[in-house]
């Protein structure tokens, strides 16, 4: 193992010199080069930083250590890469082709050997995005904020159970603030998932499942390859999946559709197939190969091109894939509701009880109707999202954000989050009824149309704000009037937002935790 450095830290002599053995015993050798001195050596070798301690194996490069810089930690990482060549030897020495030569690589490399969550500072989060090939899941956190004390303990508990498949990692943004800034943090905790290069923020709740269900999905392949059995055990009946046929393995178009696949990691399972079954399957004629399907709701949904060669290929497929990618009817949950409910697209939204199944099969016969006539009528643009909100679970986020108790359910909010606005009653102000679908659909094609006027989401001060923006350019020319206005309401919006601010974050509170 060698260390390159400008200047030799001190835990670096102590653990060569008390582990010197450790060249008698398992064949471990210590190096140290000064890149001050060896400079070219450094640069052919991808230095970015120091210290760097690398790992070569029968003389091949094998990973960069990262973790902590204790002797204790190096040398158990040393024993459990040596423990990793032997057992690889061991399992390659029987091989009758003794030409082969067994290519080391990253294999040896476990990822979250111990299953913990490293400390990382800005050094050591550079080196595990560029320098170890691995994913890496971080949390970026404050040790004051409450929230983050709350995630403390699942965010330990998740990375043990990532043990061995998962780095994870934690910045403290106390201790290395301009890491947190480089990374755009502008809130705590924000996780990231650092990947291939790329990296994901994950947006959901903080529940240990979600979070690793999130890890272990951008972790993995993103596209499952697929044959006609497999794609029929695998294919969630309730879900929706999009399906890539293609005619052989020449096929050119995997990266631009992994590219494709990350950006609907929350939603979507992805798959890819050359198995012509599955083309008879689907009533498919193998002339039309390559092609792109949305499967959902026991339908399938073609796309219309049959190019995906190119990045502007991928662009027109991102925004078909946009529009198709909600089932007839979505379930809110913590990770798709900002999404959803503050996305540009209008939502009708039923509201019931968990196990109020008749207001759900009606609501979904709606659905059924109303996206069916969308498909057929509508601008894409301007096609409504059906989800359904279970009011047991989401009491508080019911009430706050529409006004809705939970003897009110079932209940009907047309949503248009473009323009933080809900409405609840149709245009001769009678309140939405789920016995009542035609009027439904009419009230939707109101508030598509501007037609009806609909109650303001934001809190107070909010729609204060954004009256003053509103009326800003029409007051220009009266500037002292203008002036004084804006004083006056200024003094108003401070007092509200002074006496009601805890008021006035409710009602744009998503739903992300469950009432009991």
């Amino acid at each position: 193992m060698f260390v390159y450095r400008l200047l030799v830290a001190p835990t670096w002599k102590e653990l060569t010199q008390e582990e010197a053995n450790l060249a008698t015993t398992h064949d471990i050798h210590f190096g140290t080069i000064d890149c001050s001195v060896q400079g070219d050596l450094c640069h052919e070798h991808e230095i970015t930083g120091f210290p760097m301690m690398k790992l070569y194996v029968d003389g091949k490069f094998v990973t960069t250590y990262i973790g902590p810089r204790t002797k204790e930690s190096i040398k158990t990482f040393l024993l459990e890469q040596h423990a990793a060549a032997a057992n690889e030897e061991k399992a390659t020495s029987g091989s009758n082709n003794s030409n082969d030569n067994t290519n080391t690589g990253n294999t040896l490399v476990k990822a979250n050997p111990n299953g913990q969550s490293l400390d990382f500072d800005g050094d050591l989060l550079k080196q595990a995005v560029e320098q170890s090939g691995r994913p890496y899941f971080v949390k970026f956190y404050a040790p004051w904020c409450p929230h983050c004390q709350n995630l403390a303990p699942i965010w330990e508990q998740m990375a043990k159970e990532l043990k061995g498949q998962i780095d994870v990692a934690e910045v403290n943004c106390d201790d290395h603030k301009d890491v947190c800034y480089e990374n755009g943090i502008d809130r705590f905790p924000v996780l990231k998932l650092f990947v291939d290069g790329q990296v994901f923020d994950y947006s959901g709740d903080k529940s240990l499942t979600n979070m690793m269900m999130f890890a272990k999905k951008l972790a993995g392949p993103v596209i499952k390859t697929v044959n006609e059995a497999q794609l029929k055990a695998d294919l969630d009946p309730s879900g929706v999946a999009f399906i890539y046929l293609h005619k052989d393995d020449t096929d050119t178009a995997d990266a631009l559709l992994e590219g494709v696949a990350k950006q609907f990691i929350d939603g979507l399972t992805f798959y890819k197939s050359a198995d012509q079954k599955l083309a008879r399957q689907y009533e498919l004629s193998l002339r039309d190969l390559p092609l792109a399907m949305i499967v959902k709701d026991g339908h399938h949904f073609l796309y219309p091109g049959h190019q995906f060669e190119s990045p502007a290929n991928m662009e027109a497929l991102t925004k078909w894939i946009q529009l198709e990618k909600y089932p007839v009817v979505s379930q809110i949950n913590p990770i798709n509701a900002q999404e959803i409910l503050q996305g540009q697209r209008v939502v009708v939204l039923g509201v019931f009880g968990k196990n109020d199944e008749a207001s759900s099969g009606q609501f979904r016969k709606l659905a059924e109707k109303g996206t069916d006539r969308d498909r057929r009528s509508r601008a894409k643009a301007d096609r409504a999202i059906f989800a359904q909100l279970d009011v047991d679970t989401y009491r508080d986020f019911a009430r706050n954000a529409y006004s809705l108790q939970k003897n009110s359910a079932p209940a009907i909010v047309i949503v248009d989050g473009k323009n933080d606005q809900y409405f609840n009653r149709d245009s001769k102000l009678n309140l939405l009824d789920l016995q009542q679908p035609q009027v439904i659909l009419q009230t939707l094609d109101d508030v598509v149309g501007g037609k009806i006027t609909g109650i303001s989401t934001l809190s107070l001060p909010a729609r204060l704000g954004q009256q003053l923006q509103h009326g800003y350019h029409q007051a220009r020319s009266h500037s002292y009037l203008t002036m004084a206005i804006i004083t006056a309401l200024g003094v108003l919006v401070y007092k509200v937002v002074s006496n009601r601010r805890e008021q006035a974050s409710k009602s744009t509170l998503l739903p992300t935790a469950h009432q009991d």
